[in-house]
């Protein structure tokens, strides 16, 4: 189990820098950048999430460098890594023990997006009920505006990190609510994961769990999470960078589902998978959506038990391909 130690995204961006070539110089041209001619990767993230029109001038610049041989060419990385494949599976909570007439939705959303390569889900808060707020509608609106963003442009979709896609989500979400929310990324060889409150992401490798977020909490049932006008912020994320393998399944999950089935079991659902060259194409994808529905309806009996928690129950996966 990884614990992870969280750092300003600036702090961490500023150490990687992209200097003048054929491609970055007309990026820094529309962003005015500085005049030693470098800006960092936190820069050109927000620059290409606010300038979606820019995508496929950029494809255009990287096509002309490649027939000059320019580093532009070189931009993508080698080995780079995708999912080959992603699923998901959602179930709301029973309506047991609720007082009647109280309206009961499924307060858990999520997003997945293979051309972006990033998945997420995000766990509204119930308490808004008392309130006359539809939990829901909170992180619905947060991960509606991932998905869209990621859906703009391939190229400029594989660019942008989960923290700087949910500082992004965040800023277009205006209603009133609040959720903990974990994305995460493929980027080359890593998984890339930006985690706020309870929500987690695991990473199974042949029948174990090798990597695992830790929950964010305040105290005793007082998990950060993101509001219109809350004390948390994407700025607290948890950050962290895990390389990947092939065959790896990335799972983002609610508590719901760790609350009923423990991480140690996860693997169990998932060990069709795990080859070094995993299947790929229709095959995949619905060997896998059957993996995580066999596994929500599992936490879903369970949480109708005397020793189950009865929660909303969400699990979205994808396998690591090329």
């Amino acid at each position: 189990m990884l614990r992870l130690l969280r750092a300003p995204v600036a702090a961490r961006a500023a150490r990687r820098a992209y200097s003048v070539d054929t491609l970055a110089s007309y990026l820094f041209k529309q962003m005015d950048a500085n005049k030693d001619g470098v800006c960092t990767l936190s820069e050109m993230e927000a620059f290409l999430l606010d300038h979606p029109d820019m995508g496929q001038k950029v494809k255009d610049i990287m096509v002309k460098a490649s027939r000059k041989g320019t580093s532009a060419a070189r931009a993508k990385p080698k080995n780079n890594m995708r999912f080959a494949a992603t699923a998901a599976a959602s179930v709301g909570k029973s309506p047991a023990g609720f007082e009647a007439g109280t309206v009961i939705r499924n307060e858990d959303a999520y997003f997945a997006s293979e051309r972006g390569n990033t998945v997420g889900v995000a766990d509204g808060v119930g308490g808004w009920r008392r309130m006359g707020v539809d939990a829901s509608e909170y992180p619905t609106k947060l991960t509606a505006a991932a998905r869209d963003a990621l859906s703009e442009d391939g190229f400029v979709s594989n660019l942008v990190s989960p923290a700087h896609l949910m500082q992004f989500a965040f800023d277009k979400t205006h209603v009133v609510g609040s959720c903990a929310v974990v994305m995460a990324a493929v980027r080359g060889v890593r998984l890339e994961v930006a985690n706020v409150g309870d929500c987690a992401c695991l990473v199974l490798r042949r029948g174990a769990v090798v990597f695992a977020t830790d929950a964010m909490s305040h105290g005793p049932g007082k998990p950060y999470q993101l509001a219109l006008q809350g004390a948390d912020v994407p700025g607290d994320a948890e950050v962290a960078a895990y390389t990947l393998r092939l065959g790896d399944v990335v799972v983002c999950c609610t508590d719901g589902l760790l609350n009923n089935i423990p991480a140690a079991a996860l693997p169990a659902y998932f060990k069709a998978f795990g080859a070094p060259q995993p299947q790929r194409g229709p095959g995949a994808a619905a060997a896998l959506q059957a993996a995580v529905g066999g596994l929500v309806a599992a936490a879903r009996e369970r949480s109708q038990t005397p020793e189950g928690h009865n929660d909303d129950i969400t699990c979205v996966v994808g396998l690591v391909g090329v």
